[in-house]
């Protein structure tokens, strides 16, 4: 997949005007939705939990079948970690899909 400038308004947009698209652009389109879903999802679980629910929980079957997000690495929540008694809030995670050949980012 080619890089693309207008990555958010072409492939996460919720119009119906994708009557232009190639049968494999709405494809990609579709596919890349479901990873930044499941990103995003991923997000709720504690830091040391992320892999292991991508890898087993039910909820992330298709993700997996169809090798949507093929790694994920959790990034350190400076802010979260200097506030003293701070809650315990969502984990910050980079994803990558070698399939699409897009870069996730779920906050």
């Amino acid at each position: 997949m080619p890089g693309n400038p207008d990555f958010p308004s072409d492939h996460i947009d919720f119009q119906t005007h994708d009557d232009d698209l190639t049968q494999e652009e709405k494809l990609a389109k579709t596919l890349t939705f479901i990873g930044a879903s499941a990103v995003s999802l991923l997000c709720y679980e504690s830091e040391d939990d992320v892999a292991s629910v991508l890898r087993n929980d039910d909820r992330f079957r298709l993700v997996r079948a169809q090798d949507i997000v093929s790694g994920i690495w959790p990034v350190v929540n400076v802010a979260a970690t200097m506030q003293p008694g701070g809650e315990n809030r969502a984990v910050a995670l980079l994803a990558w899909s070698n399939r699409l050949q897009t870069l996730f980012l779920g906050f």
